[in-house]
Parts: structure tokens; sequence; C-alpha cells
């Protein structure tokens, strides 16, 4: 950059330096990077600058900016729930992670309201709600659909449930560490 101003100052040397000088400058400014692809004008502005060379060729720029465009799309489709679809929402009461519901109605573009079967009505993300394709079409459960995740750790709940059933003089361990409780020293001439 430095050597590229040198030369061009050199260059200028008859004819109106403020002019010579902006040209310069645009040229530069609207020229695009190699390891980014857009110029500095259009990572400052959000937008490119308009040079002759569009003017000449207007169809480059539309080519360009469908390009930003499809870029900018979101690579994924939104999940889209319909009412009284079977679903399996997730449940932050008990040991179950998921238990299976109803959708009843969307309050937002990812939020929905579903009924439990115990009647119930839960308020959930639809990062909380999957689809729930192990229920008959008659809306009988035979199962609720679970992340390979919630498989395994059943699994695991179902053995360690196994070896406690084994050994049941272990007790429990405590939630929180016990502590080491003995009465202060100056109360050791005391008979307690």
């Amino acid at each position: 950059m430095v050597q590229t101003s040198k030369e061009a100052l050199r260059r200028f040397t008859s004819g109106d330096w403020n002019q010579r000088l902006a040209s310069f400058l645009l040229s530069q400014h609207i020229t695009s990077s190699v390891t980014t692809g857009r110029s500095p004008a259009e990572l400052l502005m959000n937008r490119r600058l308009r040079s002759r060379l569009d003017r000449l060729h207007p169809d480059l720029s539309s080519d360009r900016q469908d390009k930003i465009e499809d870029d900018s799309a979101p690579a994924c489709k939104e999940r889209v729930l319909d009412v009284n679809q079977p679903v399996a929402v997730r449940n932050f009461a008990s040991d179950r992670k998921w238990v299976p519901a109803t959708i009843t109605e969307s309050t937002g573009p990812v939020s929905y309201k579903a009924r439990l079967s115990d009647g119930r009505i839960v308020h959930r993300h639809i990062d909380h709600i999957i689809t729930d394709d192990t229920r008959n079409p008659s809306g009988s459960e035979t199962g609720v659909a679970q992340p390979p995740t919630a498989v395994l750790e059943s699994e695991k709940q179902s053995d360690a449930e196994k070896q406690t059933a084994v050994s049941p003089e272990v007790p429990p361990p405590s939630p929180r560490p016990i502590r080491n409780r003995r009465p202060p020293s100056y109360l050791s001439d005391y008979v307690v």
C-alpha cells in the first residue's frame, strides 16, 4: 500500500493534485482485497461504492448482489409443527427427560404450547420439542421418541439400579459434604 501510494504521488507531475489524489484514493478504496474478497470501503460501509466500471457493466453488480443475498440466506429450514401433532417435550421437573405431548397452539415463530398426557399445558421452545414418530395414527401411545443420548442415559440408569439392588448395605452418598464438627477449644474445661 505504501509503495503503491509513493508511485502514484511520483506520477502526479501536472494537473490538479486534489483531483488526482481523490481519484487515486477512490480506486484504492474500491479495489477488492485478495484475502477478504471485499474492498475496504465495502467493509467500512457495508455496501459497494460505484465506479466507472459499474456504470459500464451494471449486470456484474447485480450478479454480485444476488450472490450476497444467497450467502445471507439461512442454511437450514426452520421446523414448523402443526396443531394436534404428537411430539415429545423436554421435561425439566422429574427423572424422565422427554414426555409425550400434543401441540395445542403456536405462540410464536419458534415457541409452542403443548398438552401433556396428564392434561397440563406447557410452553416450550422448538429446541425443546422433538417429533414423536413412534405413536400410532389413532393416537394411542406406544412409546416416546428419545434422542440417542437420552437412550444411553436411561440404559446407564437401569445398570445403576441393578447394581444398587445387588449391594443394599452401601448407603447412598450424601449430596453435600459432611462437616467435621467438634466443640470449640475454650469449652474443653467444661464437662458436656
